[in-house]
């Protein structure tokens, strides 16, 4: 039972717990660290290896996993806790390792963090052939129970590394971005929704790779030329901060939607556009960073100074609870919103506005054991159509009508998951279904 007492007390926890918290957060500002000032020499840097983990790769074979971490000399640093940065590399989860990130990792240590590049397991069938849809989620499924069991580790050695466990970022590009992304926003029962069986098969999301039980959150993720399955993942309850580079051009992760490699039995992806467009949608901070006619290997790299400038300008605005929403176009400031809408309508044009459609729809019951149905409603009586697709991309219903009407679809549908996409004049809402 509580008394006035108890909840006079448990008022001031709150209280004291917020205004530490803002405390923090202010002592992080009032200073030239974390930023893009190099406050340590390299000398005044620490580095070790360590062993986090292990677990058995896409062969079955014994896969010991590593940690590189960087970190100012506990000696010569003010802060008795720092901001962690966890570095994923990419290489199309078959390539690629810790040792890429080396000169990322030292280059942020240098501003103050403790920087970790984690090395996750590689490995799966790169055959475009039908039947040939799982073998790269799974490659993205173990790479996310790598990464959760590397910062499990790295909570756990907090003290030693002065670690502010409150604070972690995460770091990914090309499939470190995929796989950071997807740590971030996509639990065990989204991936179970889009590949049913992933946990009987692999394990769960949260408990592989080592035994350690440290609980934790990601503040941030920054990603270049990443993507995730779907943006509905996103909801509002696991947004946070993010920092999006891609280039349009990009035929390995699309810029806009597509499939992986763009081979029609490699999983979809929505990127980093379409990312964007959900961050709008529910008012949360991003930054996009954009190269028209950038490759997957290409965008920025001569524009590093460009990009690690952003990256640590985003790292400071988080660490400084200051929101934005930005989207640059190579080195020039767009607020306006058109130069990049007319970008998605030359890229895709039968999915061209990747802002919020001016009309409403609702399907319910989603998930559903019997029938869907779709309402829609929209200011204007425009003609709409009506897609529905398998995940193969098969359509299975297909309608034209207006809005203010209620359509009935699905019955015979078998159980898995499905995508509506209704499109209006230039205007696209896409939103899945799950058949149970």
């Amino acid at each position: 039972m509580r008394t006035p007492f108890t909840l006079l007390s448990a008022t001031i926890v709150a209280i004291s717990a917020i205004c530490f918290e803002r405390g923090i957060a202010q002592s992080y500002c009032k200073t030239d660290h974390f930023d893009t000032t190099n406050v340590f020499k390299r000398d005044e840097l620490r580095d070790t290896t360590v062993v986090y983990g292990h677990n058995k790769d896409w062969r079955g074979r014994q896969d010991t996993l590593h940690l590189k971490i960087y970190y100012p000399d506990n000696k010569k640093d003010v802060f008795s806790a720092r901001p962690l940065i966890v570095m994923i590399h990419g290489g199309g989860f078959v390539d690629g390792s810790i040792k890429s990130t080396n000169r990322k990792q030292i280059l942020f240590a240098k501003k103050g963090f403790v920087v970790a590049s984690v090395e996750y397991r590689l490995g799966w069938r790169q055959d475009c052939v039908p039947g040939n849809d799982t073998s790269m989620a799974y490659a993205i499924y173990r790479a996310v129970q790598d990464i959760n069991a590397a910062i499990r580790y790295l909570v756990n050695k907090a003290a030693a590394y002065k670690i502010d466990t409150k604070r972690i970022f995460l770091h990914g590009e090309s499939a470190g971005g995929i796989a950071s992304l997807t740590s971030a926003f996509v639990n065990k029962k989204d991936f179970n929704m889009e590949y049913p069986g992933t946990s009987s098969k692999l394990g769960g999301l949260n408990n592989a790779t080592n035994s350690l039980t440290d609980n934790f959150s990601i503040k941030a993720v920054i990603s270049r030329s990443g993507a995730v399955f779907d943006t509905s993942y996103i909801d509002a309850k696991k947004i946070i901060p993010v920092l999006l580079i891609h280039g349009t051009d990009d035929k390995v992760v699309p810029f806009v939607s597509g499939n992986a490699y763009s081979c029609s039995y490699y999983p979809k992806l929505q990127g980093s556009s379409a990312i964007q467009q959900r961050f709008a949608h529910l008012d949360a901070c991003y930054e996009l960073d954009y190269q028209p006619g950038g490759g997957h290997g290409t965008v920025y790299e001569d524009q590093d100074s460009f990009v690690n400038a952003r990256e640590s300008h985003f790292y400071k605005r988080v660490l400084c609870k200051d929101c934005h929403q930005i989207i640059y176009k190579d080195e020039t400031l767009t607020q306006d919103k058109t130069v990049l809408n007319n970008l998605i309508t030359q890229l895709l044009p039968q999915q061209q506005n990747i802002f919020a459609p001016e009309f409403k729809a609702n399907v319910f019951p989603n998930p559903s054991s019997k029938e869907f149905k779709l309402s829609l409603q929209s200011h204007s009586n425009d003609q709409m159509e009506i897609i529905v697709t398998d995940i193969y991309g098969r359509i299975l219903y297909n309608t034209k009508g207006s809005g203010d009407q209620i359509y009935t679809f699905g019955k015979n549908f078998v159980a898995g998951i499905y995508f509506m996409r209704i499109i209006k004049g230039t205007e696209l809402k896409t939103i899945k279904l799950v058949k149970q």
